[in-house]
Formats: C-alpha cells, sequence, structure tokens
C-alpha cells in the first residue's frame, strides 16, 4: 500500500518540474527583444525612452567590415583590367583612320590647286584646316610644308589712296569704326592677310570718317566685295550730297565704283549689309581725287520743310493772306453800330 502511494507522488513531482522548466523557458525567450525593432512605449514616456539601443549582431567571417567594399563585392564581380593588346588596337585603328582623313583632304586641297591655280587665299584656307586638324599626321606635316612655301599676294597699294587702312592691314579696325556687325578677318581677303567681314547675323558694317577734302572737287570711291545671292554695299554719305552706294551679289570679290563731289572737307565712306543667311566681305577700298567738279545736289530735305524756304511758296501764300483780308472786310457787316468779321475760311476752328 506504501508502494502504491508513493507514484502518484512522484508523477505529481515530474509534472510540476516540467512546468516550473516550461515556464523559465518562456520567461526566457520573451524577455528577449529582437534586434531593429523598437519596445512599445508604456504610458508617458519621453521620445527618447522610448527606443530601445540595440546591439549590432557579431561580424562573420562574410561580413566586410567596409560598408564600399561589402557594396562593390555584393554587386557582382569587379572589372577586369583592360586588356593592353586590346587598347593598342583600337589606338591603331584610330590612328589609321585620322591618317586616311587627312590624307583625303590633302588630296582635295592638290586637287584644288590644280583647278583654281590663282586661288591662292583658297589654298590657304583648305591647307589651314588640314594642320589645325591633322598636325600630327603625316599628311599635316605635309600641309604644314607647303603652308609655308604658299605665297600670298601682297596687300594692293595705290598712291594717292585718302582711305586709311585700306585693306585692314593693321589686323584690328582702327580708323575704321563698327556699325555693329563689321570686324576684321583673317581669312577671305582679297589681297594681304586681311578683310572687313560683315556678319550675317546683323545688320550693319563698317564707316570711316574722311577729313581734308578739297570742296568742289570730284573723288572716285572704290573697292572689293563680294556676298553670295545678298546685297553688300559700297557707300558715301555726309558730304553735302544725297548718299551715294553700289551694290555686288557675287560670291567672288567684284570691285565697286562711284564718285562723289563734296561741297565740304569731309565726307563718310562705308561698308554696309543687312542681316542674311550669308556673311559679307570687303577689301582694298580707295578713294581718290579726280579734279574739279560741280558738287552733288543736296539730299533732299524731310517732308514738313520741303517748301518752307522756297521764294515761290513765300509769295503766293503771302497773296493769300492779302486776298483773305480783303475778302473779310468786304463781307462785314454792320449791327446795333458795331462791324461783325464773319471767320476768315482758312483759318482753323
Amino acid at each position: 500500500m506504501h508502494a502504491q502511494s508513493g507514484l502518484p507522488i512522484i508523477a505529481i513531482v515530474g509534472v510540476a518540474v516540467a512546468l516550473v522548466g516550461g515556464l523559465l523557458m518562456l520567461l526566457a525567450f520573451t524577455g528577449r527583444t529582437p534586434q531593429n525593432t523598437t519596445v512599445k512605449p508604456a504610458g508617458n514616456l519621453t521620445p527618447e525612452k522610448q527606443t530601445v539601443a540595440l546591439i549590432p549582431p557579431p561580424e562573420s567571417k562574410d561580413t566586410p567590415s567596409d560598408p564600399v567594399a561589402g557594396t562593390q563585392e555584393s554587386s557582382g564581380p569587379r572589372n577586369k583590367p583592360e586588356d593592353p593588346a586590346r587598347t593598342e588596337t583600337v589606338n591603331k585603328e584610330f590612328d589609321e583612320r585620322r591618317q586616311q582623313w587627312a590624307d583625303k583632304l590633302l588630296d582635295e586641297a592638290r586637287e584644288f590647286a590644280r583647278k583654281k591655280p590663282d586661288d591662292v587665299r583658297g589654298m590657304r584656307d583648305k591647307l589651314n584646316v588640314i594642320v589645325r586638324s591633322y598636325r600630327s599626321t603625316p599628311a599635316g606635316e605635309e600641309a604644314s610644308r607647303m603652308l609655308a612655301d604658299l605665297k600670298l599676294p601682297p596687300e594692293q597699294v595705290i598712291e594717292g589712296n585718302l582711305a586709311a587702312d585700306p585693306g585692314m592691314e593693321s589686323g584690328g579696325l582702327g580708323v575704321w569704326k563698327n556699325w555693329g556687325a563689321g570686324a576684321v578677318y583673317n581669312k577671305e581677303s582679297r589681297t594681304g592677310l586681311f578683310c572687313a567681314r560683315i556678319s550675317k547675323d546683323n545688320s550693319g558694317g563698317i564707316f570711316q570718317k574722311l577729313m581734308n577734302l578739297k570742296p568742289n572737287t570730284t573723288y572716285e570711291l572704290s573697292g572689293w566685295a563680294k556676298s553670295k545671292n545678298e546685297p553688300i554695299w559700297l557707300g558715301v554719305k555726309e558730304f553735302g550730297g544725297a548718299e551715294k552706294k553700289v551694290s555686288t551679289s557675287e560670291s567672288d570679290y567684284k570691285q565697286l565704283k562711284l564718285t562723289f563731289t563734296p561741297d565740304r572737307s569731309s565726307a563718310t565712306i562705308f561698308v554696309w549689309k543687312d542681316k542674311g543667311k550669308v556673311s559679307g566681305f570687303a577689301d582694298d577700298l580707295c578713294v581718290l581725287e579726280i579734279g574739279p567738279g560741280i558738287p552733288d545736289p543736296p539730299a533732299p530735305p524731310a517732308p514738313a520743310d520741303l517748301l518752307a524756304d522756297d521764294p515761290a511758296w513765300k509769295s503766293a501764300t503771302n497773296l493769300l493772306a492779302q486776298l483773305d483780308a480783303k475778302a473779310l472786310l468786304e463781307s462785314a457787316v454792320q449791327k446795333d453800330g458795331a462791324i461783325q468779321v464773319p471767320k476768315s475760311p482758312r483759318s482753323r476752328v
């Protein structure tokens, strides 16, 4: 009977031990806070006290300490170094193509010289392109030698020319003034190294004030200009007569001429071009004295002043005023001892 009563006691103790162990394990697991989580605030705790500081997990052998290094490794395998043989092949192909282009441009320049042996400036421009872009190639070196041997035509010098710096060979505007679109250009010149260029982007030009002219003396203004399919003007003004100008729309240089006879000792010569699709060029301007002459007719006055100083107009105006006065007197009407004079039909209301 004692043996039978001992079995339940042992079973009860075993169950109790199991329950205590389970409770302890439950408390152990519920007491740990998972990483990267925030404990739900209890009560009216401040925000600073709501967040539990977390301990980062220990580094493993597979986890790099450098985040950048880790990113690089996670993004895939590192780029392989370039193959030196491949790089050399690409550079060689590039150099061969540059040489081919330079040879092509040099052949075109030689063909141009054969067809237009007198167009030295055009040949110079083509050689300059090769030298600037392909100087290190054999064709570029050959173009440099050809450019050095090229004989450019000297500036045209005309004795007695009253225009200063007629070919812009000073390299700057100097005595020439800019009208908003003019400049000195080191290409496209007819002679020498420079010419005037009138930009296509704006209407404008260049001008120069001539002094010490002889009144009642005829002068000839001439110059060379070109502007493909758009007029470029050479002219003179402010000399006492009406403005004079001539133009060309040729793609090659064409000489323009005109004469003027001032009634004073000064005049203004100019080159002008309107805004368009192409730029215009001018070179070798010249002003020469021809001899005595009759001054050109003055420029027409403004419309309001056309008859202001005309004697016939003054006489007619005075006559009309007298006729108006006579008519007013004849039509005067006496009434109540007073003379009433009606308004003149010419008077303003």
